[in-house]
């Protein structure tokens, strides 16, 4: 069954050569894990591997099978583009702590779509801060609270 919609990528793990396995926290489906085969060789193909970068918002086409751990994206586009967040190393540096904690910390693959606006929201403050003195509002406390409030 085809399903479209919104995720997150949390992490991509290069599988074989040319391959991705990729886990994404997805608005409709909760957590799930993807696989890209060849996506890492293929020159032409609608998949690329620059999506799947850590925080990356996309809205997914995927093949869903209700008793299968790794699905296949079809098709994938940009949601959210973000400008700075992956060019500042002070907020990449953030961005990959939030997705280690979050692979660390999600577990169950249920539909949670607070966690997902929460995570979106946390998104948007760390988009908008500008310099690294204003980053203080973006509190360490703001981040744990996801497991707090979310258990």
């Amino acid at each position: 069954m085809l399903v479209t919609t919104s995720a997150i990528v949390i992490s991509a793990l290069k599988y074989q050569d040319s391959s991705l396995i990729v886990k994404c926290l997805t608005k409709d489906l909760g957590l799930k894990s993807y696989l890209l085969k060849g996506v890492l060789k293929s020159k032409k193909g609608i998949l690329r591997p620059a999506l799947f970068q850590p925080f990356s918002f996309l809205e997914i086409t995927a093949n869903y099978k209700k008793n299968t751990t790794l699905n296949y994206i079809k098709e994938a586009r940009v949601y959210y583009n973000h400008n700075s967040i992956h060019t500042d190393v002070y907020k990449s540096s953030i961005v990959f702590f939030l997705a280690e904690m979050l692979s660390i910390v999600i577990k169950e693959e249920e539909q949670n779509k607070a966690l997902f606006n929460f995570i979106e929201n946390l998104h948007h403050r760390l988009q908008k801060v500008c310099h690294m003195q204003r980053m203080q509002h973006l509190t360490l406390s703001d981040m744990i609270s996801v497991k707090l409030t979310y258990k």
